[in-house]
C-alpha cells in the first residue's frame, strides 16, 4: 500500500523508477537476510512487478490487483520455505 498508494500518488515518477525503488528495497532485504546470492533476484523480480503494479494502479486507480498478487507471491514464498524446512 505504501509503494503503490502513497508514493505513486505523491511522486509522478515514471513507472520504472517506482519499480526500481521497490526492487531496491527488496534487494537490500534479500542481501541482508540471505546473502549476495539472493540480492539480484530479490531486486529484479520485485522491480519488474513494481513497474507493472504502478502502471496498473495508475490505469485502474486502485490497489486491488497489486495487493492480491503481492499476497499470492508472499504465500508462494512461505510455501517454498516451508517445503525446504521438512
Amino acid at each position: 500500500a505504501f509503494w503503490r498508494g502513497t508514493l505513486v500518488s505523491e511522486k509522478p515518477w515514471p513507472a520504472y523508477v517506482h519499480g526500481a525503488a521497490f526492487g531496491l528495497h527488496h534487494g537490500v532485504a534479500g542481501l541482508l537476510q540471505f546473502g549476495w546470492i539472493w540480492a539480484l533476484p530479490a531486486f529484479l523480480l520485485p522491480a519488474l512487478a513494481g513497474t507493472i503494479w504502478t502502471q496498473l494502479m495508475r490505469r485502474n486507480g486502485g490497489l486491488g490487483f497489486p495487493l492480491l498478487t503481492h499476497l499470492w507471491a508472499d504465500a508462494a514464498l512461505v510455501l517454498l520455505v516451508a517445503g525446504q524446512l521438512r
